[in-house]
């Protein structure tokens, strides 16, 4: 119809020329071809010169063949191995930032993870019995596990290293046998905490 027609795409010779040698079936095509060819090669097209309409199809152009395609899997599988790598190496750069964090945990007497971190007055952190025995068994004034200087006694608690520990090993951040160990002594601590309780309930049996 002439509504229809109205909308139709006028294609350029070229592109007409190269749909009709590629054996493409629109016949907008073989009509621009055929108006703008004809008069110089009349053996190219036949055929009526009726003009119908042109599709989506027809107006988006034929999709990238041969190397063209070549180019575009080429360049997106290079974008994906970039991107790959550069999440490789971030994953690598954030492990090797939480192993520094969990060395700066570690106590220095016990060289496992405390359970009841604190603070001694030199400011490292260590386990809070190993570092009472430290200074118990100590001949002379009491020096730091660390640096040897004489130190005073006193020490501080630090919940927030606790927390800190318990957050980075249930996240998998800490994993390993550090980790494993630091699980066994909460489940140990646990079990004493548990017994100390039943016989403070007048449980005869949980005192043996």
């Amino acid at each position: 119809t002439a509504a229809t027609r109205a909308f139709a795409v006028d294609f350029g010779p070229r592109q007409a020329l190269l749909r009709c040698a590629t054996g493409d079936p629109s016949e907008t095509a073989q009509f621009r071809l055929q108006r703008d060819y004809t008069p110089c090669c009349p053996a190219v097209l036949g055929g009526s010169a009726t003009r119908p309409t042109a599709t989506m199809a027809d107006a988006a152009g034929p999709p990238p063949r041969g190397k063209n395609l070549l180019k575009v899997a080429d360049a997106m599988k290079k974008r994906a191995l970039e991107e790959r790598d550069e999440a490789d190496a971030n994953a690598e750069k954030k492990q090797k930032t939480l192993a520094a964090i969990a060395r700066e945990f570690i106590c220095p007497i016990t060289h496992e993870l405390p359970i009841k971190p604190v603070t001694a007055e030199d400011g490292k952190i260590y386990e809070e019995k190993a570092i009472r025995e430290w200074f118990s068994k100590k001949d002379g004034a009491p020096t730091s596990p660390s640096t040897g200087a004489v130190i005073g006694t006193k020490l501080f608690p630090a919940p927030q290293a606790r927390n800190t520990i318990e957050a980075l090993i249930q996240s998998g951040a800490i994993a390993g046998e550090i980790a494993e160990a630091w699980k066994q002594k909460l489940e140990d601590e646990k079990e004493v905490k548990e017994t100390r309780a039943m016989a403070g309930g007048g449980d005869g049996e949980a005192m043996y």
